[in-house]
C-alpha cells in the first residue's frame, strides 16, 4: 500500500451491486415486455475508479488507495486522485519512514501541479465531522451533568435546570469544510489583515473565491500573496506551496477561468522565470499557443515540457500533439507512442497516435491505435463514434 513504486492491482468495481434500469422491448407478437438491465461499471471511466474509492476508504483504504492509483492513470490530468490517494494513506496514521512519508507527500504536490484548486473536500470534511463529533460529545457530558443535578434538585424541591446549548466554532476553516465559501473567502480577508505573512490564508482565500467563480478576485489574492512573499525574509526556503512560482502559477490558471488569456500567459511565463523546470506551466504555454494557432511555440513549449518530464504521458501526449496539429504527423508519432508506453490506459493518446499513422498511410497501424483507444477510452467519450467510422473506413471491422 505504501509503496508508491508499485502498480496496484485493480480493485473489482462491484462496489455497491448492479445497477438496473427497465428497458421495453416488443416481442413478436406485439406485446410490450418489461427487462431489469444490468448495467456494468465502465472500468474505462477514471470517475468509477475515483467513487469508488471514496466509498471504500475507511473499510478497505489499501483498495481505495488502489482505486485513486487507477483513477489518476485513466485520466492523469486530473488533480483530485492525487490528493484522494495521499490523504488515503495519511488517514491510517502510520509512523512512516522519512523517505516513504516523502514520497507519499508528493503526491499532494502533484496534485498542486495538476490543478492548484483541487477540491480538498476529504480532507475538510474529516475535520468538520470532527468538530461536530466533539461538539456533540461536550453537549451529552452538559446534558448529563444537568440532569444529575436535577435529580438532586428534585429531592430537595429546588427548581430545575436547563441545559445550555453548545454552538459550533464559527471559523474560516469550518465554514470552508462546509462548502461556505463566501463566508470563508470574508473571514479569511480579516485573518490576512490580522497575520500578512501567513500565507496558507492566502491560498484558501483564492480558492474560495475560485469556487465561487469569483476568478479575477482569486488572481488578486493570489498577486497580494506575492508581493508579501517579496517582503519576507528571502534568506529562507518556502515550501513549495507557498513559493512565488506556484502564486504565479495558480493566478495564470485563475486568469484562464476569468478569459483573460495574455494576463494567464504572462502568469504562466513569470511561472517558467522562476522555475525553468515548471513543466506544467510550460504545457499551459503550449495549449495557449495552439488556441493562438502559434504552432512555433506550441511545439518549443511542449517539448521543454517532455524533455522535463520525459516519462509523464500527459507531456509526452501533448508534445506529439502540438506536432500532429502542426502538421508533421511523421515527428508526432515518437512523442505519442512514448505516452502509450508510459501509461498504456490513457486514451487520448492512442486517438492521435492513430491520425498521425493515418497521415503517413500506415492504414494497418492506423486501425490498431484506433482500436487502442476504443479498448481504453470511456463509453461516454465523444471520440469513440470518430474512431469507429474511421476504422470502418480504414477497411477494419
Amino acid at each position: 500500500m505504501y509503496d508508491l513504486t508499485r502498480v496496484p492491482d485493480r480493485p473489482p468495481m462491484a462496489f455497491s451491486g448492479p445497477v438496473r434500469n427497465k428497458v421495453v422491448s416488443v416481442d413478436s407478437a406485439g406485446v410490450q415486455v418489461l427487462h431489469l438491465a444490468t448495467e456494468v461499471p465502465d472500468t474505462n471511466d477514471a470517475n468509477v475508479y475515483y467513487h469508488a474509492g471514496l466509498a471504500t476508504i475507511w473499510v478497505n483504504p489499501s483498495g481505495a488507495s488502489a482505486s485513486f492509483y487507477w483513477a489518476s492513470q485513466l485520466n492523469p490530468g486530473w488533480a483530485d486522485p492525487y490528493f484522494a490517494r495521499w490523504y488515503t494513506l495519511r488517514a491510517t496514521r502510520r509512523r512512516l519512514p522519512d523517505s516513504v512519508q516523502k514520497h507519499v507527500d508528493s503526491l499532494v504536490l502533484t496534485a498542486m501541479i495538476h490543478d492548484p484548486f483541487f477540491d480538498e473536500r476529504l480532507a475538510m470534511h474529516d475535520f468538520a465531522g470532527q468538530v461536530h463529533s466533539q461538539v456533540a460529545l461536550a453537549q451529552k457530558q452538559v446534558n448529563a451533568a444537568v440532569d444529575q443535578e436535577n435529580q438532586r434538585r428534585l429531592g430537595a424541591g429546588a427548581p430545575m435546570l436547563i441545559a445550555s446549548r453548545l454552538e459550533i466554532p464559527h471559523t474560516w476553516y469550518l465554514a470552508f469544510a462546509e462548502r461556505h465559501f463566501d463566508s470563508a473567502s470574508h473571514d479569511l480577508a480579516r485573518e490576512i489583515r490580522k497575520h500578512p505573512d501567513a500565507l496558507e490564508l492566502y491560498v484558501y482565500r483564492s480558492k474560495a473565491q475560485y469556487y465561487l467563480r469569483q476568478y479575477d478576485s482569486a488572481a488578486a489574492t493570489l498577486a497580494a500573496a506575492i508581493r508579501r512573499v517579496d517582503l519576507k525574509d528571502t534568506t529562507k526556503l518556502l515550501p513549495v506551496y507557498f513559493s512565488r512560482e506556484m502564486f504565479y502559477y495558480a493566478s495564470g490558471i485563475a486568469l484562464l477561468a476569468a478569459k483573460h488569456d495574455s494576463l494567464a500567459r504572462l502568469a504562466f511565463q513569470s511561472t517558467v522565470t522562476e522555475n525553468l523546470g515548471f513543466y506544467m506551466a510550460h504545457l499551459h504555454l503550449a495549449s495557449q499557443a495552439v488556441a493562438r494557432r502559434d504552432t512555433a511555440t506550441a511545439i518549443n513549449e511542449a517539448r521543454i515540457a517532455a524533455q522535463i518530464r520525459p516519462t509523464d504521458p500527459l507531456a509526452q501526449f501533448f508534445f506529439g500533439y502540438s506536432l500532429l496539429n502542426a502538421g508533421h504527423p511523421s515527428d508526432a508519432m515518437e512523442p505519442l507512442l512514448a505516452a502509450v508506453t508510459d501509461d498504456p490506459y490513457f486514451a487520448l493518446p492512442y486517438f492521435y497516435l492513430a491520425q498521425a499513422r493515418e497521415a503517413v498511410h500506415d492504414t494497418a497501424g492506423s486501425r490498431e491505435s484506433y482500436r487502442g483507444f476504443l479498448a481504453h477510452a470511456s463509453l461516454a467519450d465523444t471520440l469513440r463514434k470518430t474512431a469507429a467510422r474511421a476504422i470502418s473506413r480504414l477497411g477494419g471491422a
